[in-house]
């Protein structure tokens, strides 16, 4: 399952910043550059979250990190890399996660994390 990692960043590269994004003034292809972007996040998500009930975390921890790069508002994405942070015994990387997801939803959306990733972060706190 590893070696599907170059697969996914090869995807990443062929989608860029997105679909048709030097045309802006494309609003008739918003719908299905939407839906492009979510399959494509909720496909990449599938793997990570693979890869890490299998252990491997390395990986996993690429193809999340891949997915918040195209689209950081993604909450679960900053919980399956904290769990593969703390899975590592990297527990500082976790928090620093947490912290990145607490101030992207913030200055975003003008909101908090929910209610399971601020338990997950107080589980790294007190290790």
């Amino acid at each position: 399952l590893v070696e599907i990692v170059p697969q996914i960043e090869r995807i990443f590269a062929r989608y860029g910043s997105g679909f048709l994004t030097a045309d802006s003034d494309a609003t008739w292809a918003q719908p299905t550059h939407d839906r492009l972007r979510s399959k494509l996040l909720r496909r990449v998500e599938s793997v990570a979250d693979l890869l890490s009930a299998t252990h491997q975390h390395d990986a996993a921890i690429a193809c999340y990190r891949k997915a918040l790069e195209v689209e950081p508002l993604t909450e679960s994405l900053y919980c399956g890399l904290m769990q593969c942070f703390a899975a590592t015994g990297r527990h500082a990387e976790a928090l620093s996660t947490y912290e990145r997801c607490r101030r992207v939803l913030n200055d975003q959306l003008g909101i908090k994390p929910s209610p399971r990733t601020e338990a997950l972060a107080c589980q790294f706190k007190a290790s």
